[in-house]
């Protein structure tokens, strides 16, 4: 009976040797892949070895960074979205939500992009390059906005150029044939404005421009939500009034 323990204990004891083995190798294989730019190769060794870990071992930073440098920006946005809510500290909220938004961004989200900057910005107001990238999303915010209603415009434009050739279709007129003088007022708003470029960089005018107009707009909101406390309070108050 003795002998039986013990080769149970020694079958254990070489188990749980092996796994540890099989996780540092992981690992290690995950590290030489990052290294060598086979990212995806990486995420999935560091994966495996988050698996394999005891517990403890947390080696989810590693995953996130594989994630996004291999431009799998959903695994990205889940890894870090995880780890800016389980983040204690504002160094690791602001990094955390930096990160996230940085790959929100990536994975053509602009707008959760924005929202993590800002949360990135409230842990740690100083920091700048959160502060840039926050100006550089609502700039490419408003960019997709202003293309968007141009879009409409156009679309709008082409239907209302087909229902007038469809009402114009056998309706007898001799001159439907002949050419047409071009109407400047009508159907041609915006087509001599040239399409502005993304810029690779927003001046420093300009992202003071773009961050003064979201702090007015936190302000409002937050006066709102003050006067929404003060009548509340009356209305409380009044209830308890004994008549």
């Amino acid at each position: 009976m003795k002998k039986q323990t013990y080769i149970f204990i020694l079958l254990m004891f070489n188990m749980h040797l092996l796994l540890a083995q099989n996780w540092k190798d992981s690992l290690s294989a995950g590290q030489q892949a990052f290294q060598d730019k086979q990212y995806s190769e990486a995420f999935r060794m560091f994966k495996h070895a988050q698996e394999l870990a005891p517990k403890g071992v947390d080696i989810k930073e590693l995953m996130n960074q594989a994630a996004y440098k291999g431009k799998n920006y959903g695994e990205a946005v889940k890894g870090y979205s995880e780890a800016s809510k389980q983040a204690k500290t504002d160094e690791a909220k602001t990094t955390a939500n930096y990160n996230l938004g940085n790959a929100q961004f990536k994975n053509k989200d602009v707008d959760a992009a924005i929202e993590s900057y800002k949360n990135a910005l409230r842990a740690d107001p100083t920091n700048q390059q959160a502060r840039y990238n926050l100006a550089y999303a609502m700039n490419k915010k408003n960019q997709n906005d202003k293309n968007k209603n141009d879009q409409n415009k156009n679309d709008q434009n082409k239907n209302d150029q087909n229902k007038n050739q469809d009402q114009n279709k056998g309706d007898g007129d001799p001159n439907k044939n002949k050419p047409q003088p071009n109407d400047p007022n009508k159907g041609n708003e915006g087509n001599n404005k040239n399409p502005q470029p993304q810029p690779d960089q927003l001046s420093q005018d300009q992202t003071d421009r773009l961050l003064d107009a979201m702090a007015k707009s936190d302000q409002n909101a937050q006066k709102k939500l003050d006067k929404s406390k003060d009548t509340l309070k009356a209305i409380l108050n009044t209830k308890k009034k004994d008549w």
